[in-house]
């Protein structure tokens, strides 16, 4: 389990999601490839779902 955390926030009839970076999260040198593939991850899914909404 990665510690990347994922905030889903409703705001009126739209949804705000907020992703931390986890470079910020696991800064040590040892973790810089791990990070790395984290963050790219997360931003292929965050990339995704604006896909899905603006279609």
């Amino acid at each position: 389990m990665l510690p990347c955390n994922v905030v889903l926030r409703g705001e009126g009839f739209r949804t705000s999601i907020s992703i931390a970076d986890p470079h910020e999260l696991m800064d040590a040198p040892a973790f810089a490839e791990l990070s790395a593939e984290a963050a790219h991850r997360l931003k292929t899914a965050l990339a995704s779902l604006d896909d899905i909404v603006t279609g």
